[in-house]
């Protein structure tokens, strides 16, 4: 299915308020609204949620990656249940399988994307970042007057888009929830990125489709949280139980005294 976009950036206020209170009235808005799409919605974000929708079949790889790079070993909260623990392998096992993706369209595409990676450096007041393989990026600030250095945000990847000659950054972030529901702190994280590279970044969710939602990618807004691409991936029952296979292995382990911390990184 074709990837979902409404171009906003032309528009001025007064239309993005007529239009805002028109979304909250209308359910069917993407369905009944429809605008010129962006370059670097048709270039870069349609076909890579297209990319994203065809991955995540290669198990043993998302496996061997969440085990290396991800699994870590959490203590029984009593009380939570089943529910709970499931959501923490699943959580950290669609990330690690849309990062994956992500990673190689880049690789595939070179003159579109990029992921910063394998890196860090400083930014103004002090305040420091740092970069996995993985281009996830964690930054800092001094605290209790510079004896520790605190995180003040992190984003799940961090991706370099290429427009014109120049670099524009962009914030994934990768989660289970709605868009809506979740706060990504993304002013924050956006003011940080651009301090970086001196360009705002784009901002884009990516997120399992429920309940009958077209999979694909839209341009979301709001008053309070400005403007962001919302990415809806497939449902992915084989990620699913993979969580669930690697939630029993670890419950078996606990009564013979294995930490299942010892089965990855």
């Amino acid at each position: 299915m074709a990837a979902r976009v409404i171009d906003i950036s032309r528009m001025s206020e007064k239309q993005l308020a007529e239009i805002s209170r028109r979304m909250r009235r209308d359910r069917n808005y993407k369905r009944s609204l429809a605008y010129r799409a962006e370059p670097v919605d048709t270039r870069v974000f349609a076909p890579l949620a297209e990319a994203i929708a065809k991955d995540g079949c290669e198990l043993d790889r998302i496996e061997k990656n969440f085990r290396a790079t991800k699994f870590r070993h959490f203590e029984d909260i009593r009380g939570d249940g089943y529910k709970s623990h499931i959501s923490y392998y699943l959580g950290f096992l669609f990330e690690t399988a849309v990062q994956m993706s992500i990673l190689r369209f880049s690789q595939e595409n070179p003159e579109l994307m990029s992921v910063l990676r394998n890196t860090g450096g400083a930014l103004s007041c002090g305040q420091q970042y740092s970069v996995d393989s993985r281009g996830s990026a964690v930054f800092f600030r001094p605290a209790d007057n510079g004896r520790v250095m605190q995180s003040i945000a992190e984003i799940d990847l961090v991706g370099e888009i290429h427009e014109m000659g120049s670099v524009v950054p962009v914030i994934f972030e990768i989660t289970l929830m709605n868009a809506h529901r979740k706060d990504f702190k993304n002013k924050r994280k956006s003011e940080l990125l651009e301090e970086m590279y001196g360009r705002k970044p784009y901002f884009c969710v990516i997120r399992p489709a429920y309940n009958g939602e077209e999979t694909g990618v839209s341009i979301e807004f709001s008053a309070e949280r400005g403007v962001w691409r919302n990415m809806l991936t497939p449902r992915n029952d084989a990620i699913r139980a993979l969580a669930s296979r690697l939630l029993d292995e670890e419950h078996a382990a606990r009564p013979d005294g294995r930490q299942a911390g010892a089965m990855g990184a």
